[in-house]
């Protein structure tokens, strides 16, 4: 029917010819690879995403061209916070983005950029998809996101609120809205949202996340605490969950513990060579030291900062070094930010 509609309206064989894509080219061409990929597509809207990683993995061995393979896996890879593996398999996509039909193209380029910290170039490409297909409720959370991210959280709740209408089971879906709105400030909203999320039994910690930054705002500190700790109990989320209870102590006034909670993970994290824990770990903690005047200490995690690999997904890093630094009237950790 489409087809008629499009001949009759004038448009051309070789246009209608260009338009169509064989499967092979929007995933692979082979069965089993795909295969791999729907099941760890699956698995990654259910949060278990160590599962979906070892899925991809099967896939992209079976072909090593396989762009969705790679950017999923990049997704996965991020939202266990391992930001360097991430973005190489988001620049390999990047690479591989021509090979893909446009819906997928706007797909890999909005992922690329938002690692690369190019926020503007994210939101555009996730506005291109969301206006393509707005009945993709994927399309709809990831420019859910992006608005978030600019804070522009009028719109990003829009979004938010929509992807959950069109997939209620997605269990992203339902962490991003409770983020959206307790990062907006509504924070008795992302409650009733969290609630409604648990009352339907779909499992899954993430949405604690949502929940308990609502709590902190409303300064019910002991519920965002038991909420922090139990997102820590799920294994690929503990050292995230971790960082996360200082959150607590610190809005308390309890910046000596806090530090002191800090600098134990952050050893940890220098054992186990987790580079972006590392990172964020020094940026937490140059904070912590600048609210206790001690500001040697704060300077010195600066100057740790902006040493840091010169990744485009590292920017937050040395922002927060520029930042440490300017507080300071350090010249130099500012000029090597701003350098960097």
């Amino acid at each position: 029917t489409a087809l008629g509609l499009r001949k009759e309206c004038g448009e051309s064989a070789a246009a209608i010819r260009n338009s169509y894509s064989p499967l092979g080219r929007a995933t692979s061409a082979g069965p089993e690879a795909v295969e791999y990929y729907f099941e760890a597509v699956q698995a990654y809207e259910q949060t278990r995403v160590e599962t979906a990683i070892a899925l991809l993995d099967k896939a992209i061995a079976l072909d090593s061209q396989f762009a969705l393979a790679f950017f999923y896996r990049g997704l996965a890879l991020s939202a266990l916070f391992r930001t360097r593996s991430g973005f190489e398999s988001c620049e390999r996509t990047f690479q591989l983005r021509q090979r893909t039909t446009p819906r997928e193209r706007a797909w890999i380029e909005s992922q690329y950029y938002n690692l690369a910290g190019d926020r503007l170039h994210a939101l555009e490409a996730y506005k291109e998809n969301a206006f393509l297909y707005p009945d993709d409720g994927i399309f709809q959370r990831q420019l859910a996101y992006g608005y978030a991210r600019l804070g522009q959280f009028d719109e990003a709740l829009k979004c938010s609120q929509r992807a959950v209408e069109l997939d209620p089971f997605s269990i992203i879906n339902r962490a991003e809205q409770i983020v959206n709105l307790a990062e907006a400030m509504r924070y008795d909203e992302a409650l009733a949202a969290y609630q409604d999320y648990r009352a339907q039994d779909l499992g899954g910690p993430v949405p604690n996340w949502g929940a308990a930054l609502a709590y902190l705002g409303k300064r019910q500190y002991g519920e965002a605490q038991r909420l922090f700790e139990s997102l820590g109990r799920t294994p690929e989320y503990s050292r995230w969950a971790r960082q996360l209870t200082t959150m607590a102590p610190i809005l308390e006034g309890d910046l000596a513990g806090a530090a002191f909670h800090l600098e134990g993970d952050l050893a940890y994290d220098i054992a186990t060579h987790d580079e972006f824990r590392m990172l964020e770990r020094r940026m937490w903690l140059g904070w912590t030291y600048f609210y206790l005047d001690n500001h040697g200490v704060a300077l010195g995690l600066a100057q740790d900062l902006v040493a840091s690999a010169v990744l485009p997904n590292y920017i937050f890093a040395w922002r927060a070094a520029g930042r440490l630094g300017a507080t300071h009237g350090d010249q130099r950790i500012v000029e090597a930010a701003l350098g960097g």
